[in-house]
């Protein structure tokens, strides 16, 4: 019952952020490079739309796409087969141009662990954005809900979310810039 929660909500609030992110990070990385990425990752792809939309736009990039949730990703390889889609939690080994993890980042299970090994992934031009709630936002999140059900979805998420500073301190502690990395954080 959950994930049918979760996934009404998400297609109706949060897929349109997804797509805009996508293109932000493709946008940012082509700025940066000079040419367009050949990978992307999307980490928590769920059933598949952001990577569908990336399929869409770029035929030619290389998808990769993870979740934690098998009816999701076989809703997923539906929706875009040409993606290599697994069944995990974060980033698999690999070299990725670009990486995405639109709204996941405070579920999962060991934060800095998995965000450290994702940021290891990255190609040597490679770019990662992640985009997650503020967990001072939860009055704001919440009056997206539409029934008590994802009311109750939505406290779980924010339950699960960061602020702004230990989003960024994770951030930082997972890709030190001793090691050549910069992290920008906003709002």
């Amino acid at each position: 019952m959950l994930t049918h929660i979760s996934s009404a909500h998400d297609y109706r609030e949060t897929t349109a952020t997804g797509k805009l992110s996508a293109a932000f990070l493709f946008s940012r990385y082509e700025a940066l490079n000079g040419f367009s990425p050949s990978s992307f990752l999307d980490v928590g792809c769920g059933e598949g739309l952001v990577l569908s939309c990336v399929a869409n736009s770029d035929p030619e990039v290389s998808l990769t796409g993870t979740d934690t949730v098998a009816e999701t990703l076989s809703c997923a390889r539906q929706i875009v087969p040409s993606a290599s889609l697994l069944l995990r939690e974060g980033a698999p080994e690999g070299s990725f141009d670009t990486i995405l993890a639109h709204l996941t980042l405070g579920l999962w299970e060991r934060p800095l662990h998995l965000l450290a090994h994702a940021v290891q992934q990255l190609s040597t031009r490679g770019l990662m954005y992640i985009v997650d709630i503020n967990v001072k936002d939860l009055e704001l999140g919440l009056s997206y809900a539409i029934n008590d059900e994802e009311r109750s979805y939505l406290r779980s998420q924010y339950d699960s979310a960061y602020t702004l500073q230990q989003f960024t301190d994770l951030l930082i502690r997972s890709a030190p810039a001793e090691q050549g990395y910069e992290v920008l954080t906003g709002t």
